[in-house]
């Protein structure tokens, strides 16, 4: 009898949670793609890309809340002189959901297929921040001989997480199985502990980034379950050969995160063997959004790279 109970009572949980999910407006409507929407392979991709010249920047979001309002910035200061490409990967604001699982080598071939779609030949130059410069390094790896120059932005290392455990910093990657109740709990406008309105987002862009938060949230977890097998299919990549490679990084340390920040600097200064042309800037003032915080400061990296090949 008791077991009935407990089961009826999971039931009626659930029956309420699909009612509020139900009910709730969906304020994501509100809001426009800030560029084009293509289809590829049946799903849906937002790009946006504006500008001319050669070559072509491509940016890579870290796996984060904020999608192309990192680079717009970027993209509005560099539009005079060369074309550049932010695209929304499969999950996240106006982009449809993707092929599981959401590893690198996944995301690097929907990239492939975007910029087939576009006819777009390169060569580029990478801009990746945080985790997006695993998926560049493995886009990179795919496509070595289109690449003309490398930019990381507070990059992860793909060796970070056994280095965190030998420091004594344990990082937990959430179970595949538990995205049901992600799900849910999203969907019940509980939201992780996060600041939408930090790293430099106008009251405009932190509104949308609001109303996206369900959506993205599941993209996120997706991205974060696979981030392991990512890190290793990324190491497969060992050299981006003479390419020029520049590692920019935020020295800004947090009074409760010394120690991960001092590691996160050693581990980027290692990527530096990636390639023989290579350079780490350290910026002391700047936190880890530095293509937001500074973006006049990326452009000169990227114009630096540019006057290399003219």
């Amino acid at each position: 009898m008791q077991h009935h109970k407990t089961r009826w009572k999971h039931l009626l949980f659930i029956g309420f949670a699909i009612l509020l999910c139900g009910c709730e407006t969906n304020s994501s409507k509100n809001y426009s793609p800030t560029g084009e929407m293509l289809t590829i392979n049946n799903r849906k991709t937002h790009v946006r890309i504006i500008g001319n010249g050669k070559p072509t920047l491509i940016f890579f979001n870290d796996i984060d809340m904020y999608g192309s309002f990192n680079w717009i910035p970027l993209q509005n200061l560099t539009s005079s002189t060369l074309k550049s490409i932010y695209y929304d990967r499969n999950g996240y604001y106006w982009s449809d959901k993707g092929k599981q699982p959401r590893d690198g080598e996944i995301i690097a071939g929907e990239l492939e297929d975007l910029l087939n779609a576009k006819q777009e030949n390169g060569p580029y130059i990478l801009v990746c921040h945080a985790m997006g410069a695993i998926y560049g390094r493995i886009f990179a790896g795919r496509n070595i001989d289109k690449i003309k120059g490398i930019i990381f932005i507070d990059p992860i290392n793909p060796d970070l997480f056994d280095r965190m455990e030998e420091i004594g910093i344990e990082k937990k990657i959430p179970k595949k199985s538990i995205r049901p109740l992600i799900w849910l709990i999203t969907n019940l406008g509980i939201q992780k502990s996060t600041n939408l309105k930090q790293y430099s987002l106008n009251d405009e862009q932190y509104d949308v980034a609001k109303a996206y938060f369900k959506k993205n949230s599941m993209a996120w977890f997706d991205e974060t379950v696979a981030c392991k097998e990512s890190m290793i299919e990324a190491k497969k990549y060992k050299t981006f050969g003479d390419i020029p490679f520049v590692i920019m990084t935020s020295g800004r340390v947090h009074e409760n995160y010394t120690k991960i920040t001092k590691l996160g600097i050693e581990l980027q200064k290692e990527l530096l063997t990636l390639s023989s042309q290579s350079k780490q800037i350290i910026y002391k003032d700047v936190g880890h959004y530095i293509q937001a915080e500074k973006p006049e400061i990326v452009v000169s990296i990227i114009n630096e790279i540019v006057n290399e090949h003219k």
